[in-house]
């Protein structure tokens, strides 16, 4: 059975072979998709170009995306004015905006996150000259409101871990890790490392 693709779910690899797997990258505002290829023997495995998409906020940078389990893309763009855009390429094509009054980011494009918990979408809200409000923000896919959470933290990115809970990863270093229904802090985590090396715990951790 081949695994069904994001951007191209309709997407037939001219050679021989199941498409078993596939990832995306993030490359300049495209979103790209490349498909994993294994021959009938199972003993070799391609890459192949499958699909790009254009997205982004007035054509900003997207500064990162998930796919949830339902297959939607959602891409979190903007600095001045940040949205998630959700996309889904199935049968029918959607593609959904939503924003938060006096959600900021900082201009550094690299900094930023987002992740989903069941229905919840959770996105950083990082302190700009502009703006005081700061923290994480929690966004409902089932219509309910969406929520400001951990405002006194500046959070640079996040994510969910295999123990369902948020870390978020302050421009200090710190992590502080919260319960996604209650939006309550869990725990926090004082490392004296590099952010370098924050990142390099959080992955080998796959939490981050």
């Amino acid at each position: 059975m081949s695994y069904k693709l994001i951007l191209d779910p309709d997407y037939i690899n001219p050679n021989e072979g199941e498409i078993f797997d596939s990832y995306l990258i993030n490359s300049n505002g495209w979103i790209n998709e490349y498909a994993l290829i294994r021959d009938e023997q199972g003993r070799h495995i391609s890459t192949s170009y499958a699909a790009s998409e254009r997205v982004g906020f007035n054509s900003e940078i997207a500064r990162d995306f998930v796919v949830t389990p339902d297959g939607t893309l959602h891409v979190y763009s903007g600095t001045s004015q940040p949205i998630i855009e959700s996309y889904s390429w199935g049968s029918n094509y959607s593609r959904q905006i939503q924003t938060y009054p006096n959600w900021s980011t900082a201009d550094n494009s690299s900094s930023g996150g987002i992740d989903y918990y069941q229905n919840y979408l959770f996105v950083t809200d990082m302190k700009t000259s502009e703006e005081d409000e700061q923290g994480m923000i929690r966004f409902s896919q089932t219509g309910s409101k969406a929520t400001r959470l951990a405002e006194q933290g500046n959070f640079i990115n996040l994510t969910v871990g295999l123990d369902n809970l948020v870390y978020g990863l302050e421009s200090n270093g710190k992590i502080s890790v919260y319960d996604p229904d209650t939006l309550t802090l869990v725990r926090s985590l004082e490392l004296q490392i590099s952010r370098q090396m924050v990142l390099v715990f959080l992955y080998k951790n796959r939490l981050y």
